[in-house]
C-alpha cells in the first residue's frame, strides 16, 4: 500500500530501521495561546489535519508514516560476474521458423530462482541472438538452465513492456523447452568444451483483450487457478485492458473498490475459467457485480469533515477495510463480504474524537452509516528556546497512546504542539528530547517531562512551556544471546496493536528501544519514561553489510511487559526454538531446481519480522525452520508472494525470504504439496522427510 506522507522525514540508522517507524501525523496550527483551561471557541471543520494518498487501504496505515534507513554510501567494488567454463550454444526461431534475432540469452542457476540478483554485486553472463537466431553463451559453471526473451537493447532483464516483448520467454533445460522454470525438473551440467542445445521454438504469447466499464485506471487481475496474480494491468482512457502472457488457463478479477483487496472483500468482477493460446487474441469485457455496501457522510457541527481515515473491522475487531472521506466528507466501500461490521474513525490521527458505529452488510441492499464527529478537547504545549526537536505522547489512563509528535515545535505554526479531538478523560504527556536522527545515534541522555492532565469535555489546555526537567531514564537486563528486544507503548486504536505488538511498528518515544544482545548477553535501552510495554523477544535482526541481512539464534519469539517507573532492571528470557528439516523432491524422485521454502504454523507468538520459514538453501541440500514453539504445528510450502502482502512493507531479513515464489509472473503454473502435521517438544528437532511437490495449472497450459 502507499502510506500517508509525513511533514517531518527520518532517516533511521541500520539498528533503529527495524522499529520501521518514522514520525507520528501532522498536528494542526495552533492558534494563540489561551488561558488553560477555557471553553473551546466552535470552529467550522474542512479536513483533518493528516493528508492521504488514497482512498482505499487493504491493511492499517501506521500510526506514523515509515522511511526508509539510511543507505550506505560507502565505496562497492564493480560487480563481478560469476564463473563460466565453456559456451553453451543453439538457435532461436519462431513459431513460423522465422530466426529471432536480438532476444536476450542467459543462464538461471538454482540461487537465481530464489532472492533476486543484485546487479550492484554481480554481473550477468548474457548473450544476444544474431540475425540467424543463433547464440554463443558463456557457461556457468553451476547447474544451470538456459533462458531466452526479448528484452529492451542493453537491458539484462526480460521486458515486460508489450511493445518489447513479442514472444513468450522460454526456458531450456533436460525436459525440453517450456514456458515458466517450474515445468523443469532438472538442470542442464555444465559441459566443456561446448554444449549444443540446438534450435528452440519459442512461442508467442496468447493475449487477452476487453473493456471494463469501470472506467480508466481500473486495476485488472490475471489470476491462476490458485487466485495468485499472474499478471496486472490497468485500464486506458476507454476502459480497455490488455494482457500478453505464456499460454493457459487463467481467470480474470478486478476490485470492485480500487487496490482494496482483502480477506473481507469480493472481487467487482471474476471470470471462468479463459483459455488463452499461443499467438491468438482472446476478448473478454465485463462490468461489476454486487457486494456489501457501506457508505456515509462525515461531519462536525453539521459541516463535511474531508480526509478522515474510516476503518471498518469485523465483528471480531480484524481490519477488514478502510477509506478516506473526499472533500464533501463522503466515503464508500462497496465490496465487502455480507456480515457483521463496526465503522469507526481513528483516535491516532484524527483531529476528532473517536467514533463507532455497528451495522450489517447485505449483498443487495446499501447501508448508510453517517458519523457526526465531536471536536472534543484540545491540549497544546510549547518548549523553552533552545530546547530542540523532541519526542511526545500523551496517554490515557489504561497507557494507551491517543496522540503522538517528533519534531521541534518551535516549527510548528504558533511555536506549539497542538493535540486535538480528545474526550474527557485523564491523560498523561510525555515530552522527550528526540532520538536519532535529531539526536546522533550514539546519543544515551535523554531528559523528558510529564504532565499529568484532567481533560474536560471542550476545553483548551495551554501548558505553556514544558522544561524537560526530569534526567534520562535506562531500563537493563539480561537477554538470550543471539536475540533482541523491541520495547513499545500500544496505542489506543485497537486495529493498530498487533503492528506494535508483534510487527515493525513502535510508537516515537520507542524509536531507539530495539536492542540486541551484547556479547555478555545484556542489554541497555535509554530514554525510557514511566509506563507499562509491550517487550517483544525475537531472534536478533543481523546487518552482514555486502553479504545482506540475517537472523540471529533460534529463539522462539516471545512477548513480555514491563513497568518502568525509574531505572529499571528487567531480564527476559524466550524458550530456545524447535527446529523442522527435510527435503523438497518431484513426484520423480528428483531434488527441487529450485529453493521451495517451508513455512511452518505453531501456536506460539508470532514476528512480522522474523516469519517462521526456511532459510536459505543450496541445491540438494533441504530446508531447515528454527525459532518454533512447542505444540501442535502445519507445515506448507512458501507462499513469498503472500508473506510480502500480509504486511506490507516490513523488512523481513533476506536470509528468510531467499526462497523461490512458487509461481512464475505471466505464466498459469504454480506449485503444490501436501500439508505436513506434526507435534514440537521444546528444543527438539524434527525431520519431516521428503515433501513433494507437484505442479499444477487449471489447465495443459
Amino acid at each position: 500500500m502507499t502510506l500517508p506522507p509525513a511533514r517531518v522525514v527520518l532517516v533511521l540508522s541500520p539498528l533503529l530501521a527495524l522499529a520501521a517507524l518514522a514520525v507520528p501525523p501532522t498536528v494542526a496550527g495552533a492558534a494563540a495561546p489561551v488561558a488553560a483551561p477555557v471553553a473551546a471557541p466552535t470552529v467550522g471543520p474542512t479536513a483533518e489535519s493528516r493528508t492521504w494518498e488514497d482512498t482505499y487501504y487493504s491493511s492499517p496505515p501506521p500510526l506514523a508514516a515509515k522511511t526508509d534507513a539510511a543507505g550506505s554510501h560507502a565505496d562497492r567494488a564493480a560487480p563481478q560476474p560469476p564463473p563460466t567454463s565453456g559456451f553453451v550454444t543453439g538457435r532461436a526461431i519462431g513459431p513460423g521458423g522465422k530466426p529471432v534475432k536480438q532476444a536476450l540469452v542467459y543462464g538461471v542457476r538454482f540461487s537465481d530462482l530464489g532472492l533476486p540478483v543484485d546487479f550492484s554485486e554481480e554481473k550477468r553472463v548474457i548473450t544476444r541472438t544474431k540475425a540467424d537466431g543463433s547464440f554463443r553463451l558463456p557457461q556457468l559453471r553451476e547447474r544451470y538452465l538456459v533462458r531466452i526473451c526479448a528484452a529492451e537493447a542493453g537491458a539484462v532483464e526480460c521486458s515486460s513492456d508489450p511493445t518489447v516483448k513479442n514472444f513468450a520467454p522460454s526456458y531450456v533445460g533436460p525436459d525440453g523447452t517450456t514456458a515458466s522454470w517450474l515445468r523443469q525438473t532438472s538442470m542442464f551440467l555444465p559441459r566443456t568444451p561446448v554444449r549444443s542445445i540446438g534450435t528452440v521454438t519459442v512461442k508467442a504469447s496468447g493475449v487477452l483483450t476487453g473493456t471494463f466499464n469501470g472506467g480508466p485506471d481500473q486495476a485488472v487481475y490475471l489470476l491462476r487457478g490458485d487466485d495468485s496474480v499472474a499478471d496486472r494491468t490497468f485500464t486506458d482512457g476507454s476502459g480497455q485492458y490488455r494482457f500478453e502472457v505464456a499460454g493457459g488457463t487463467y481467470r480474470v478479477e478486478v476490485d470492485k473498490d480500487p487496490g482494496l483487496r482483502t480477506d473481507f472483500t469480493v472481487p467487482g468482477f471474476r471470470s471462468g475459467k479463459v483459455k488463452l493460446k499461443p499467438g491468438k487474441v482472446t476478448r473478454l469485457s465485463f462490468r461489476t457485480r454486487h457486494a456489501g455496501v457501506v457508505r456515509g457522510t462525515v461531519t462536525s457541527g453539521g459541516n463535511p469533515v474531508a480526509d478522515t481515515f474510516i476503518a471498518i473491522l469485523d465483528d471480531t475487531g480484524r481490519f477488514a477495510a478502510g477509506v478516506v472521506t473526499d472533500e464533501a466528507g463522503r466515503y464508500a466501500v462497496t465490496s465487502l463480504e455480507p456480515g457483521a461490521y463496526t465503522v469507526r474513525t481513528a483516535t491516532g490521527f484524527s483531529d476528532y474524537v473517536a467514533q463507532a458505529k455497528p451495522v450489517t452488510l447485505e449483498q443487495t441492499v446499501p447501508k448508510t452509516v453517517d458519523l457526526a464527529l465531536d471536536p472534543g478537547a484540545t491540549v497544546r504545549f510549547g518548549l523553552p528556546a533552545g530546547t530542540g526537536a523532541v519526542a511526545a505522547e500523551l496517554r490515557n489512563q489504561a497507557g494507551r497512546v491517543m496522540k503522538v509528535y517528533q519534531g521541534d515545535p518551535t516549527d510548528e505554526p504558533g511555536g506549539q504542539v497542538v493535540f486535538r479531538g480528545l474526550p474527557a478523560e485523564q491523560y498523561k504527556l510525555y515530552v522527550r528530547r528526540a532520538a536519532f536522527p535529531f539526536a546522533p545515534p550514539e546519543e544515551t541522555n535523554f531528559p523528558w517531562a510529564q504532565r499529568s492532565l484532567d481533560v474536560v469535555a471542550d476545553s483548551d489546555t495551554n501548558l505553556g512551556q514544558v522544561t524537560l526537567d526530569q534526567p534520562s531514564i535506562d531500563l537493563t537486563g539480561r537477554i538470550n544471546k543471539g536475540s533482541q528486544v523491541k520495547i513499545t507503548a500500544l496505542p489506543e486504536d485497537p486495529w493498530l496493536r498487533e503492528s506494535h505488538e508483534v510487527g515493525d511498528q513502535v510508537t516515537p518515544l520507542a524509536l531507539l528501544w530495539t536492542e540486541v544482545a551484547s556479547r555478555g548477553r545484556t542489554y541497555t535501552a535509554h530514554g525510557l519514561v514511566p509506563g507499562t510495554y509491550s517487550v517483544l523477544q525475537t531472534t536478533s535482526y543481523r546487518d552482514r553489510g555486502e553479504k545482506g541481512t540475517a537472523n540471529g539464534a533460534n529463539i522462539a519469539t516471545t512477548l513480555h511487559t514491563v513497568t518502568v517507573t525509574g531505572p529499571t532492571t528487567a531480564d527476559f528470557v524466550a524458550p530456545k526454538g524447535a527446529t523442522v528439516r527435510g527435503r523438497m523432491e518431484y513426484a520423480n524422485g528428483l531434488p527441487v531446481i529450485a529453493p521451495i521454502g517451508l513455512r511452518v504454523y505453531d501456536s506460539g507468538t508470532q514476528s512480522w519480522l522474523f516469519p517462521t520459514v526456511s532459510e536459505k538453501q543450496r541445491f540438494g541440500t533441504g530446508f531447515r525452520v528454527e525459532r518454533l514453539h512447542k505444540g501442535d504445528a502445519v507445515g506448507r510450502l512458501l507462499d513469498l508472494d503472500g508473506l510480502y502482502d500480509e504486511h506490507p512493507d516490513t523488512l523481513i531479513p533476506d536470509s528468510l525470504v531467499s526462497s523461490a515464489r512458487l509461481a512464475e509472473a505471466g505464466t498459469p503454473f504454480w506449485l503444490v504439496a501436501k500439508a505436513k502435521r506434526f507435534t514440537l517438544r521444546a528444543n527438539q528437532v524434527v525431520d519431516l522427510g521428503v515433501v513433494t511437490v507437484r505442479l499444477h495449472s487449471l489447465g495443459t497450459g
